[in-house]
């Protein structure tokens, strides 16, 4: 998130360069260098999603067999799962029933949780892996019980913080994106 804050104050500073001090031979400049922030943005926005560059990539596919749209997501511990220290929680994708998702994740320790949350915010599904394989598949069943546990805690807390922080990525993202389109349209404006 802090690169989109990175890049949108960078775009913000090449709009205000541009509208303020470059004169005509200059600003055509400041314009390309706005592309090139713009273009590199949406680079990184790829592959922040992608397993790109991952030492111990895993690839999982995992079916929703419940009657409703589920959230995915992996929790990843870095120290031991069994005291859950630093760990990283990754949001994947968003499956329909009877819907089958493949996604990466890197996990250097092959022991993680995959949870699925309702749209009420509800854990559903909460699957402590500790399979070491590179190729996993999972099924979340039609009526899924989970019991409430610490476990079950800890997965509501760390997810919860990862939906504020993508809620305000998202935010992130789509003012890039505007600045990117204003920088493009000056660009063909300063062009004709």
């Amino acid at each position: 998130m802090n690169v989109y804050l990175l890049t949108a104050a960078l775009l913000a500073g090449v709009l205000l360069y541009y509208f303020l001090f470059a004169g005509k031979k200059k600003s055509i400049t400041v314009l390309y260098f706005g592309l090139i922030i713009g273009v590199f943005t949406f680079f990184i926005y790829r592959v922040d999603k992608s397993c790109f560059g991952a030492s111990t990539p895993i690839e999982l596919k995992l079916t929703n067999k419940s009657e409703q749209r589920l959230k995915i997501y992996t929790i990843t511990f870095w120290d031991d799962v069994d005291r859950q220290t630093q760990g990283a929680t990754i949001y994947h994708a968003e499956l329909s029933a009877n819907e089958t998702s493949a996604f990466c994740l890197e996990n250097d320790n092959s022991n993680f949780w995959l949870v699925a949350k309702d749209s009420r915010n509800q854990i559903v599904y909460l699957n402590k892996v500790l399979d070491n394989g590179t190729s996993l598949f999972y099924e979340i069943p039609r009526m899924s019980t989970v019991i409430k546990d610490g476990n079950v805690n800890l997965a509501s807390k760390l997810t919860r913080s990862t939906d504020k922080s993508l809620a305000i990525e998202r935010v992130m993202l789509w003012i890039n994106t505007a600045l990117v389109c204003l920088i493009c349209v000056l660009f063909f404006y300063h062009k004709v």
